[in-house]
C-alpha cells in the first residue's frame, strides 16, 4: 500500500516538472539550462525502491474482515433512560390501539370533523339528520321523475 502511494508520487512528480519549464527554442534551451538529472529531484529513488521491495505492512489473506470498535464510558442504567422512579406512575393497560395509532399519525386537520368544532359540530351534525329525514321523506315522490318507476325502499 506504502509503495503503490509512493509510485504514485513519482508518477507524479515526474510531469509536473515537464510542465512546470516554459516551452523556450531548442538554441535558448541549451544554453541557459543545463538538462536535469535524477539527483534533482525532490524525492529519494532508493527510499522508493526499498519501501517496495519490503513487504506489505497490513496481509489481506481472510475472506471476511474483522472490524474491531473499543468504546470507553459508562453502561447507561435504566434509571438513565427511562428517569427517575420510572416505576411510579401510570401503566398503559396494553399495546397501542388502531386508533391510538390514527390520531397520533393523522394531522389534526385532516380528521374527521376537524374543521367544525364546539357549536358548529353540533350544527353539522343537525345539518346532516335534516337531510336525511328531507330524503327519506321525498323518495317516494321521486319515482314519478326518475323513469316513471317508484325507487326501491
Amino acid at each position: 500500500m506504502t509503495g503503490a502511494l509512493l509510485a504514485c508520487a513519482v508518477l507524479w512528480m515526474g510531469p509536473q516538472q515537464a510542465v512546470s519549464t516554459p516551452q523556450q527554442p531548442a538554441s535558448a534551451a541549451d544554453s541557459s539550462q543545463p538538462p536535469s538529472t535524477s539527483a534533482d529531484l525532490p524525492v529519494s529513488l532508493d527510499r522508493i525502491q526499498r519501501a517496495l521491495a519490503a513487504p506489505p505492512p497490513v496481509d489481506f489473506t481472510e475472506q471476511h474482515p474483522v472490524f474491531r470498535v473499543e468504546v470507553y464510558g459508562r453502561k447507561p442504567t435504566l434509571e438513565d433512560l427511562l428517569g427517575e422512579k420510572f416505576w411510579v406512575g401510570p401503566v398503559p393497560y396494553g399495546g397501542m390501539t388502531h386508533q391510538d395509532f390514527m390520531t397520533m399519525s393523522t394531522p389534526r386537520e385532516l380528521q374527521p370533523y376537524a374543521g367544525f368544532t364546539g357549536k358548529y359540530l353540533v350544527a353539522e351534525t343537525a345539518l346532516t339528520y335534516a337531510e336525511q329525514w328531507a330524503l327519506k321523506q321525498a323518495r317516494p315522490h321521486l319515482g314519478h321523475f326518475v323513469g316513471g318507476s317508484v325507487l326501491s325502499t
